[in-house]
């Protein structure tokens, strides 16, 4: 994917749907459980996303080639602050592994791709 290419996917996945999960290969996960990992930072806002935070972004999606993890780059907006966020989440298929995980990590909620909503962990 060329840097514009990526520019253009980051932008539209923010805007369009206010956001997006990829792995190393910019595919997307369609079923399972997404868990918070790792925090990599916060934007002010999507119009502060600037060619060095695109490139950047590639680049962590390139090392996202991990044997023996489902790790993906995640990014969305907050839609009450307009804040993006970025981080590095893991994918689980089983939604009780997935929760146990994100308790144990101090996640507040794990993502459901097929119900396309939060569930909060108790």
């Amino acid at each position: 994917m060329t840097r514009k290419e990526c520019n253009g996917y980051f932008t539209k996945a923010l805007k369009v749907n206010g956001g997006f999960t990829v792995d190393h290969s910019f595919d997307s996960p369609k079923k399972g459980y997404m868990v918070g990992f790792k925090s990599l930072f916060v934007l002010p806002n999507v119009q502060s996303l600037m060619s060095e935070t695109y490139l950047m972004l590639t680049l962590i999606v390139q090392e996202l080639k991990t044997p023996n993890k489902d790790l993906f780059l995640g990014g969305w907006i907050d839609e009450e602050s307009g804040k993006v966020y970025i981080d590095i989440s893991e994918n689980f298929i089983n939604k009780d592994e997935a929760l146990k995980v994100a308790k144990e990590r101090g996640e507040l909620a794990i993502y459901s791709l097929q119900f396309d909503e939060s569930i909060y962990v108790d």
